[in-house]
């Protein structure tokens, strides 16, 4: 089966491919895995740890894929600083460990049917989708200076509207930890 399923990358099957083969299923499940914690915990905190874990995860994901740079991206942006964001969003609001929050709604049969269907149309998507695998290995230096051209020409605006986007996570932040307690002053 092993085999089989080496075939199918068209890797040779020396043990260090094995490895690395091993490894990126390592990550490829620690990442599903911890995607699923966050969405199946009720304590708000440990959500953002599996979130922070799961970036993590897609950072391992992008070494692999000899992105490096992306890799770095990833853990400093994300862990370091979407996660952090979230993480002092979730300890600055008033209330939000209250017993009489309801963690749960009403739609869980809806929201069971929606996700299956979306499952199954990405996974169509996916079988029915022939991925070429490049013989090709870009140097990681390549691959930095031609995403640094790439954001900073063809994909300039987006670059910007993501950098306004953080701006206003941050100024989001900041509103929340200067939030009007109940008794009319400021914390």
């Amino acid at each position: 089966m092993l085999s089989q399923l080496l075939s199918q990358f068209h890797l040779p099957a020396p043990p260090e491919k094995l490895i690395y083969l091993a490894a990126f299923y390592l990550l490829a499940f620690q990442t599903m895995f911890s995607a699923v914690m966050v969405v199946a915990l009720k304590n708000l905190v440990h959500n953002v740890i599996f979130l922070a874990l799961t970036m993590l995860s897609i950072a391992g994901i992008f070494v692999f894929l000899n992105a490096e740079f992306l890799a770095m991206v990833q853990i400093f942006l994300y862990v370091g600083g979407v996660t952090v964001l979230f993480l002092f969003a979730v300890m600055l609001t008033y209330g939000i460990y209250d017993k009489n929050i309801k963690q749960f709604n009403n739609f869980r049969f809806a929201a069971l049917t929606i996700s299956s269907l979306m499952f199954a149309l990405m996974l169509s998507f996916t079988l029915k989708t022939g991925f070429k695998l490049s013989e090709t290995n870009l140097r990681a230096s390549d691959v930095t200076d031609s995403i640094g051209v790439a954001l900073l020409s063809k994909y300039v605006l987006a670059f910007e509207i993501v950098s306004l986007l953080l701006l206003v996570v941050l100024i989001g932040a900041i509103i929340l930890a200067k939030e009007v307690s109940n008794n009319g002053n400021k914390s």
